[in-house]
């Protein structure tokens, strides 16, 4: 379940990034130090070959040698999203952060990154920011569903009554992969509800669970993963 969870982000991070090609960076101008001009070169040559390990190693090269161009980082961690690199992912983008902390791309990115490895409480402070900036629901509902995972049930339970509570979980939709592959649009409200039944269907709590589902349910009628746990659980209790 924690995969399904991560997939939603990237797919959110994934449509924000539309438009990373168009964000360019400014290539630096020549500088003194010789062994920076030649780290750059390496770098520009390795993309020409589309040889990543060198160009990342090149990158990096350049900027311990040279600093006066820290937007290079963004090129750095669009790298490193690229080779799905979450742990490079999270130092590069917080370094961003500290001189453009409203960044909302960098802010997905990173937040995505660190829940994948399990870094929580990070992850659970850039879906703050982020919320605080465009009071997105989806970003309420992540920060409730890491504290399900960090076995925060009344924190989770409250974030998510939140979220269902807010009239515009019943507009805001959220994309989640489905048995076959392909991702299966719901409600935000109706998410909320599956997801409290999936959380507690994990810790034994089955009635509690039924009831999550039957409640998705009565807002997305054909969400058939919902329909199939209940008939799992009842199945389970009668045996």
């Amino acid at each position: 379940m924690k995969n399904l969870f991560v997939i939603i982000v990237l797919a959110l991070l994934a449509t924000s990034c539309k438009d990373k090609d168009n964000k360019t960076t400014e290539e630096p101008k020549i500088v003194v130090n010789e062994d920076a001009n030649l780290q750059y070169k390496i770098y520009q040559e390795a993309i020409k070959r589309n040889d990543m390990t060198t160009a990342v190693v090149a990158l990096n090269n350049f900027m311990a040698l040279d600093s006066s161009k820290p937007e290079l980082l963004d090129t750095l961690a669009f790298i490193y999203y690229d080779q799905k690199n979450p742990i490079a992912i999270s130092e590069v983008v917080n370094k961003i952060l500290l001189s453009r902390p409203n960044d909302t791309i960098f802010l997905q990115m990173g937040a995505a990154s660190e829940e994948s490895i399990g870094k929580f409480d990070e992850a659970i402070q850039k879906y703050n920011t982020l919320y605080n900036i465009n009071k997105d629901l989806r970003f309420k509902y992540q920060i409730a569903y890491l504290n399900y995972n960090k076995e925060d049930f009344k924190e989770g339970d409250r974030l998510m009554a939140e979220v269902i509570a807010d009239p515009n979980s019943e507009k805001s939709v959220i994309s989640l992969p489905s048995e076959t592959g392909q991702p299966m649009t719901l409600k935000v409200k109706a998410a909320a509800y599956f997801t409290q039944g999936v959380i507690y269907a994990q810790v034994g709590q089955k009635d509690k669970a039924v009831n999550f589902f039957r409640k998705t349910l009565e807002i997305e009628s054909n969400f058939e993963p919902a329909a199939k746990y209940i008939n799992q659980l009842l199945y389970a209790k009668r045996r």
